[in-house]
């Protein structure tokens, strides 16, 4: 789903709110066809920034065979899930000040979240930034890599009479 929309006035804002409740259903009704759907969080989906603010939004099945996606495709898919659950659960957006999406000079920043009928906010794309996992064998030497560094620190530090023995 491609969409025009902006936040920067109420007539955009609603268009993208639209669109997204419109994924959200469509990814209900998906995962209520393939109850056999891995849980987001454990799916090995991960987040991945996307500048491209033209790029289209990821159903369900598109954000699986991807393995990554946007706050807005990783967002919609959460609320879908929520809801088969019973959790009256949307995407929602909030405005951030900080310069952690990408945006155009003078333009609003935005993030999807999920938006909970307790009024909190659960964020999918920060529990999903760790990246792709290491392919096997790799977390183990870069877990060798990390301790062999630590090692050579340490003796350096106690050669230098910063650390005792």
């Amino acid at each position: 789903m491609r969409l025009p929309g902006t936040t920067e006035t109420p007539e955009g804002q609603m268009a993208l709110d639209v669109a997204a409740e419109a994924l959200t259903q469509i990814n209900v009704q998906w995962l209520q066809l393939h109850p056999d759907t891995p849980p987001l969080y454990e799916s090995g989906v991960y987040y991945s920034l996307d500048s491209d603010t033209q790029k289209p939004w990821l159903s369900l099945p598109e954000l699986y065979a991807a393995g990554r996606g946007d706050c807005e495709d990783i967002a919609i898919a959460r609320a879908a899930e929520l809801r088969v659950k019973g959790i009256d659960a949307r995407a929602c957006t909030m405005r951030w000040d900080h310069a952690w999406h990408a945006s155009q000079e003078g333009k609003w920043k935005i993030h999807w979240v999920v938006c909970l009928p307790d009024g909190t906010q659960e964020d999918p794309a920060s529990k999903l930034s760790k990246g792709p996992p290491a392919p096997p064998g790799r977390r183990e030497r870069l877990g060798a890599l990390a301790l062999g560094v630590l090692a050579v620190s340490s003796l350096v530090a106690w050669k230098r009479g910063s650390v005792t023995p």
